[in-house]
């Protein structure tokens, strides 16, 4: 894979700590999560693109999310697309909102007021 996908090994989702796993392959599915371990399972292959990765990590999020507020496991998982499609629409605006945010003159600011 040329280009390389970037995870954190953890995240907190309700004060649960959920482990990012990363595999290099499966023949049945792109990602899983696994509330038992709570995990959240990403499948890459040299062939995945950046995009479907960034949809797979969503889509897992979502799920581990929904198991952190009690859902069942296969409970309405027809919600779990566009609502993973949302959240990865939004992170991807903060994100390049954040990237031209300029923050130096914060520090200096909160220095005076004391």
């Amino acid at each position: 894979m040329e280009s390389k996908a970037i995870f954190p090994k953890k995240l907190r989702i309700l004060n649960t700590i959920w482990k990012i796993k990363l595999h290099k392959k499966d023949n049945k599915k792109l990602g899983w999560t696994d509330n038992t371990e709570r995990t959240i399972n990403i499948v890459l292959e040299e062939k995945s693109s950046i995009e479907r990765i960034n949809e797979t990590f969503y889509h897992e999020l979502t799920h581990a999310v929904l198991y952190s507020f009690g859902a069942s496991e296969n409970e309405k998982h027809e919600f779990v697309i566009p609502l993973s499609n949302a959240i990865r629409e939004v992170f991807t605006q903060l994100n390049k909102i954040h990237s031209q945010l300029d923050f130096s003159g914060l520090a200096n600011q909160k220095r005076k007021r004391r």
